[in-house]
């Protein structure tokens, strides 16, 4: 019982991408990296990974990020939105992940 009650925070992350489907929103491997380290930040153990400070920088942008395109996309918005998990920020189509390492035909 008590190794699953521990893993229950694995079981919430790989759950997450039944919500990702119902708003119909894709995500990327840096959003799922994102996703990952948000767990250690919250539950400080950030310190203890190998992950460099410029690489915890790019996936908190990523995260932040991927919050406002959930927003976003509750709210029924259609059009860009900006990519702060990037370099040079650049503008991407609401259905294109963070990183843009989305394979699609209208993904940059």
């Amino acid at each position: 019982m008590f190794g699953k009650i521990s893993h229950f925070n694995l079981i919430y992350l790989y759950t997450n991408s039944n919500f990702f489907d119902g708003i119909d929103l894709p995500i990327g491997d840096l959003e799922n990296k994102a996703i990952g380290a948000r767990n250690f930040a919250a539950h400080g153990s950030i310190n203890e990974s190998k992950t460099s400070i410029l690489e915890q920088h790019k996936l908190a942008m990523a995260y932040e990020t991927l919050i406002s395109r959930v927003i976003l996309k509750l709210i029924g918005y259609s059009g860009n939105y900006v990519d702060y998990g990037t370099l040079g920020y650049p503008e991407r189509d609401i259905n294109c992940p963070v990183g843009g390492d989305f394979i699609a035909k209208d993904c940059k």
